[in-house]
């Protein structure tokens, strides 16, 4: 289940974020959803939580690609969202 809360600081996130361009770039293309039970079991459908007590994961956002831990590209498409290669995050969301 992808429940997660954006926090500001990556010292508190589980992992560090960037947005690419394109999905031959991502290891991970995400749809963000508004509904929980949506997201529920599925890596690549992201629902944004208001408290990090109610995440699954806490993500912070970076610019940079080489620090971070995870390349991102939005879909807006739930069946193009998923996994792009195999990734240590895979399953963990």
């Amino acid at each position: 289940m992808a429940l997660i809360k954006v926090m500001e600081s990556r010292s508190v996130a589980d992992f560090t974020a960037c947005v690419v361009m394109s999905r031959a770039e991502a290891d991970l293309a995400v749809c963000i959803v508004d509904s929980r039970a949506s997201a529920k079991g599925k890596d690549g459908l992201w629902c944004y939580m208001e408290s990090a007590s109610t995440a699954t994961s806490t993500c912070c956002w970076v610019q940079s690609r080489g620090v971070a831990d995870l390349l991102v590209c939005i879909v807006t498409s739930r069946a193009d969202a998923g996994w792009r290669r195999e990734h240590k995050l895979k399953g963990h969301l």
